[in-house]
């Protein structure tokens, strides 16, 4: 019997990398971390079977790792990710892929023209009731898309753990952290492209701590997007989507609803959204599972050969433009033309 090929993984990133990616990889049957990537203070709870580097560039070289999985600060992306494709290895790299929409672009058709798989890991798309609420928008379940309200409040903008998250220079602020994964959901929830955008940011002390980002899209159905990292609210992301045959709410509570001429039915989340790789239920850290199936379509297709489509570098950098706009837009207090900006 012909053994199942596997792929060995170099991840880069002490933090999010150690805490979510690398015991995701470490539990898929088809994955072999081979080395971990980290700043020069090197955690004591890795463990020390896997060899850890501090330089990125060595680790590529003596590890011949497949695939780089890469969890560093933001504003080192575009270097990084560059440096391993040019190595010949496949990407799998958290949002931001860079941090203008044009590096992103130029990315996106490197990885093309060298026939590797990139991939940005967009774990929100799969986590069990958001996931559910967009197939059935996609499915058509209340018919023609009219107006989608993502929102999330919660006063914790001191409490994040690293402190490049507070420093522009470095990727940081809230536009890339949260508006990344909720540019994303708009993209899948308006399922026409997106033509017009109109932003206000806002800021403290120097760094973004939240943002309002109106989406227009092809067909006229519109997006608003609210977010304060200042503001004690649920503390939950909420989502609501209308259409011409009712509509569907993401709860608080993580339930979705289903609402017509004012009578509600519940939409309970298929259990088959709650499973990973290897017919796993993931429990515990909710961040697992929604990255453990990122990862698993990567894994397919490096595998297969097939190039990504959802999770692509491309998709990525039309994120990065919307995002990009939306500076421009709170810059020039006016709208910005999403087929003209350059």
């Amino acid at each position: 019997m012909t053994a199942q090929k596997t792929i060995s993984v170099c991840i880069v990133g002490g933090g999010f990398g150690k805490r979510v990616l690398l015991p995701v990889c470490e539990q898929h049957p088809r994955l072999q971390v081979t080395s971990v990537v980290v700043n020069r203070n090197i955690p004591a709870d890795i463990q020390r079977s896997v060899p850890i580097f501090t330089d990125f560039e060595t680790a590529l070289h003596k590890s011949e790792s497949e695939l780089v999985v890469i969890a560093s600060p933001h504003n080192i992306h575009e270097q990084q990710v560059r440096v391993a494709l040019e190595a010949g290895k496949n990407v799998l790299c958290e949002k931001p892929l860079a941090l203008h929409h044009g590096a992103a672009f130029a990315l996106s058709a490197k990885c093309t023209d060298l026939g590797l798989i990139g991939a940005v890991d967009y774990s929100f798309r799969f986590i069990p009731a958001r996931a559910y609420l967009t197939d059935l928008v996609r499915a058509g379940e209340i018919g023609a898309m009219k107006i989608v309200n993502l929102s999330f409040f919660r006063n914790d903008f001191s409490s994040w753990p690293s402190r490049w998250y507070y420093n522009r220079q470095q990727g940081g602020g809230m536009l890339l952290l949260t508006g990344s994964h909720l540019i994303d959901s708009a993209r899948l929830l308006l399922v026409a492209p997106i033509v017009q955008l109109s932003a206000s940011i806002f800021e403290s002390d120097g760094i973004d701590t939240g943002f309002a980002i109106i989406l227009e899209a092809e067909d006229g159905a519109v997006c608003h997007i609210t977010v304060s990292h200042q503001i004690p609210g649920y503390g939950k992301h909420m989502l609501e989507v209308h259409g011409t045959e009712g509509s569907l709410f993401l709860r608080e509570d993580g339930l979705v609803v289903k609402v017509v001429n004012g009578e509600l039915f519940p939409q309970p989340v298929p259990e088959s959204y709650f499973i990973g790789f290897g017919g796993q239920k993931w429990s515990g850290n909710p961040r697992l599972q929604p990255t453990a199936r990122v990862i698993d379509e990567v894994v397919s297709a490096i595998l297969t050969t097939t190039p990504l489509q959802a999770l692509s570098f491309a998709v990525a950098a039309e994120n990065q433009k919307l995002l990009d706009a939306a500076w421009e837009s709170h810059r020039t207090r006016r709208g910005v033309s999403i087929n003209e900006y350059k």
